[in-house]
């Protein structure tokens, strides 16, 4: 009797235990799923970056090199974490369901390594990829003839890259204040008004 209450208790507590481990794996899963799907976003952004931003000729190659190198590296980044966490997302419970006795503990420790690999990349892709957007606003700022020009400039940057991140209104709505102020300002052009200044 004492021994059948012994396997009883064994058994409840492995099956308690792997309650805990299947709520772990579940949490796992979800955060790389979430982690693919921003990350294939900002991987589409990236490359939208490379193919519809035209850098002017007259910018040095250095320059142009740097924004497509660091673009590129942005969007090499994203693609990892995306694949990483979808293998992660799709191999890790089939592991657990279908593995032999232990797999469970086996797939949730491996699924936290390669959980924390993904967001190494994908971190590791979003810093390149805000230096990329960078680009253009300081390119702005780089050959403006007057200091309204280049305003006008950072504002008309914000505003096409605004439709891409939405989180950047409040920088539009700084850069409208900033143009607006500069162009009453400026020494040069003394009734300047935004309408009427020439990029």
């Amino acid at each position: 009797m004492l021994i059948a209450d012994k396997h009883a208790l064994e058994t409840n507590l492995q099956v308690s235990l792997l309650k805990i481990r299947e709520k772990e794996l579940q949490f796992y899963t979800q955060n790389c799923i979430a982690i693919g799907t921003q990350a294939a976003l900002l991987s589409g952004f990236a490359y939208n970056g490379i193919i519809q931003v035209d850098i002017p000729t007259d910018q040095s190659d250095w320059l142009k090199t740097l924004y497509l190198c660091v673009t590129t590296a942005a969007m090499g980044f994203e693609l990892i974490a995306v694949l990483n966490s979808t293998l992660c997302s799709m191999l890790g419970p089939g592991l657990a369901l279908r593995g032999p006795d232990g797999s469970m503990h086996r797939a949730v420790d491996g699924l936290m390594l390669e959980y924390r690999l993904t967001f190494l990349f994908f971190t590791a892709g979003l810093v390149p990829f805000w230096g990329g957007g960078a680009a253009p606003a300081s390119r702005g700022l780089a050959y403006g003839r007057t200091r309204t020009a280049a305003y006008r400039r950072l504002y008309d940057c914000f505003c096409s890259w605004s439709g891409h991140v939405p989180h950047l209104g409040a920088a539009l709505c700084l850069a409208r204040v900033l143009v607006a102020r500069r162009a009453r300002n400026d020494a040069r052009a003394p009734h300047v008004y935004l309408r009427d200044v020439q990029v």
